[in-house]
């Protein structure tokens, strides 16, 4: 049976009440306190209010908050730290519960403690919509693989995972590669391929091959958005003839990669229904986020600390604007 009072700590035999918050023993008579007061003084309530002023940036930096407060430099750091967990427990964004979905995927590669981490960052849209939510990133160690993408889908509820259709990405080949398995729709973005070709062609008029520079880029404007394929076939051509006569590897290099998987540049044209992004600059504008904080802290000295504070970011965010190619601005 149960007993329904405590036996005395020092006799171990029963107890009685003395006064409203004391207990005594039966037998010595030496009482206690079931419920000790703490001692020292009372701590402060921790708010989630100075992390979110930190993230948005809208506080003063940790010197003038220190000098302000007359505290020390550790202190507002041991502060914000402590805020930063409380914000932690705020539950994430649920998925749409209904409806096909397009998935926005980008990584970030961080060096810290002199060990290389990647954070896999992925948002979660509607065809109909055009606000991304953002799914609880992943941090691993090494670089970017086909493991650590398979992990970070691999975090997302099962129904949503079944109801994605096409990826959004800046088309690395582990990307690809999953989304040729699960049967998704390939759509890669056109800012970094404008941006790969910048690295190695230039419009300027000082370069001596600008000409062929300005050929090039009106080529692969026209077959990644022209609808007409009479006019894309034509392009196809003349950007494979200018590649044969192009001696620089870099540039030789893009454009045989462009050459073969240039439809999947021109999936938003080919199904206009699903409202398709032609850019990942959503996702690209979250690593940019995290790059901001990282910048205003200095840097962050251990991997779970570097994890705790993408996770702090990305529960402010919430979410990303992300229109489609064929919604109005």
């Amino acid at each position: 049976m149960t007993s329904l009072h405590t036996l005395s700590p020092c006799c171990r035999v029963n107890s009685i009440q003395y006064g409203n918050r004391r207990r005594q023993c039966v037998r010595c008579r030496q009482t206690w306190r079931p419920h000790p007061r703490r001692h020292g003084r009372r701590r402060k309530r921790v708010h989630a209010i100075r992390v979110l002023q930190y993230l948005r940036g809208t506080c003063r930096s940790t010197i003038a908050t220190a000098r302000q407060q007359r505290r020390s430099l550790e202190t507002v750091r041991a502060d914000r730290r402590r805020s930063r967990d409380v914000f932690l427990r705020t539950p994430w964004l649920k998925q749409p519960d209904r409806g096909a979905l397009l998935c926005i995927a980008d990584a970030l590669v961080q060096r810290i403690a002199g060990r290389w981490y990647t954070v896999y960052c992925i948002l979660i849209r509607s065809i109909d919509a055009d606000i991304a939510i953002i799914a609880p990133p992943l941090l691993r160690l090494g670089h970017e693989d086909r493991d650590g993408w398979l992990a970070a889908i691999g975090q997302l509820p099962p129904q949503t995972r079944l109801r994605i259709i096409a990826l959004v990405s800046d088309g690395h080949h582990a990307l690809r590669g999953i989304a040729l398995e699960r049967h998704w729709y390939i759509q890669r973005c056109h800012f970094h391929l404008k941006l790969s070709l910048g690295n190695y062609l230039s419009a300027s008029p000082l370069n001596r091959q600008r000409i062929r520079s300005l050929l090039v880029y009106q080529a692969v404007d026209r077959i990644i958005t022209n609808r007409d394929m009479t006019i894309v076939t034509r392009s196809l051509r003349h950007l494979t003839e200018q590649c044969r006569s192009i001696r620089a590897r870099g540039t030789r290099k893009v454009l045989r990669g462009f050459l073969k998987y240039w439809k999947y540049y021109r999936t938003y044209l080919d199904h206009p229904t699903f409202h398709l992004p032609t850019t990942s600059n959503a996702a690209e504008s979250l690593v940019q986020s995290i790059r901001d904080v990282q910048y205003r802290a200095r840097g962050f000295r251990t991997p779970q600390a570097y994890e705790r504070w993408v996770h702090a970011i990305c529960l402010q965010k919430k979410t990303i604007r992300c229109r489609g190619f064929d919604q109005p601005n």
